[in-house]
């Protein structure tokens, strides 16, 4: 039996390492991601996949595709990615 993991992942725009204002916005992008893959649990749930098969992992802005400098770029690291794999024992993925 396979189990589902949904990783969210959000757009963050690039700002001094330093700033306050980079803590705020990576607070923010988590919950936005696991919100993102949340969601996608939430919807498998709805089509009768049994919810303890499913994982929701927000991941921010650490697995971004592009730099987000523009609103194109930055819409590619907006999204949500659905992986299959082997099923292993809760606590051991």
């Amino acid at each position: 039996m396979d189990q589902i993991v949904a990783h969210g992942i959000a757009a963050t725009a690039a700002v001094p390492d330093s700033s306050r204002a980079l803590a705020h916005r990576r607070r923010g992008a988590y919950g936005l991601s696991k919100a993102r893959a949340e969601a996608i649990k939430s919807f498998v749930a709805k089509c009768g996949v049994d919810t303890d098969r499913v994982y929701a992992v927000g991941f921010a802005g650490t697995r971004r595709l592009s730099d987000d400098i523009t609103e194109e770029k930055g819409a590619v690291n907006r999204r949500v990615e659905v992986h299959m794999m082997p099923y292993a024992p809760p606590g051991r993925l």
